[in-house]
């Protein structure tokens, strides 16, 4: 006879046994309870987080313009502090040091003509002058109205040989008016080497003029030779022939 089919075991369930009312009493207190309750580290976490959402709130803009200002503030100290290291350095004529302190310092300030002065005369110590003339003309450019800029600006130009350019500068500070000496000085020393300047252009115009003559002298001595040699020989040489022979 066929065996019968065992029907599969059914699933074992557990009941779940529903809390007492003590119990509920109990959670239902622990829910409602104030924050002691928690734990130490996390009652610090939410304490935090809830501080700082307060004083997000509570920051004003005139709060986040006095921290802007707070910044500028401490810009304006490293500029101040790296100015001065360049000013030592520079005293004690280490001036690629110099330099490298206020070019630093032109990266947080980069309209400060009194840095772009002092890096043109940097410039000038260490012969580098046409970067010096950038320096100082950048720097009138910012302070139109600074006649130390200007002053600056001739020195450059006339180290660089550029004596017309030097001569407006020079001019520009003497209608500003201050330290009148310093520019009697340069506009002396400007007509000193515009003088020797106009000297040796003529003297090279005077040589150029002796080479010229020179050579004139030269092929008209060479013209009266050649006429000479025609005239004592007048009639060519016969070219020697057979016959001759």
């Amino acid at each position: 006879m066929p065996k019968a089919v065992e029907a599969a075991p059914a699933p074992v369930r557990f009941a779940l046994l529903q809390p007492s009312k003590k119990r509920r009493r109990e959670a239902a207190a622990r829910s409602d309870g104030d924050a002691d309750s928690l734990p130490v580290p996390v009652r610090g976490v939410f304490a935090s987080a809830e501080t700082l959402r307060q004083e997000e709130e509570t920051q004003a803009p005139p709060h986040r313009a006095r921290k802007r200002i707070e910044l500028l503030e401490d810009a304006r100290a490293k500029v101040q502090r790296l100015k001065d290291e360049g000013n030592t350095l520079a005293e004690a004529g280490k001036f690629r040091a110099a330099m490298s302190r206020w070019q630093e310092a032109l990266c947080a300030q980069p309209d400060n003509a009194t840095l772009l002065e002092l890096l043109a005369q940097a410039a000038m110590a260490v012969y580098e002058d046409f970067q010096a003339v950038q320096f100082a003309r950048k720097a009138t450019e910012l302070a139109p109205t600074w006649s130390d800029g200007f002053h600056t600006l001739a020195r450059c130009q006339l180290n660089f040989g550029e004596l017309t350019l030097a001569l407006h500068a020079m001019e520009k500070t003497e209608e500003m008016g201050t330290d009148r000496r310093d520019i009697q000085e340069l506009l002396a020393k400007q007509e000193q080497v515009l003088h020797q300047r106009d000297q040796e252009a003529a003297n090279e115009v005077a040589v150029d003029k002796l080479q010229v003559i020179s050579c004139f002298k030269h092929l008209s001595l060479r013209a009266k030779a050649m006429d000479l040699n025609v005239t004592r020989d007048p009639k060519p040489a016969e070219p020697r022939t057979e016959e001759n022979k």
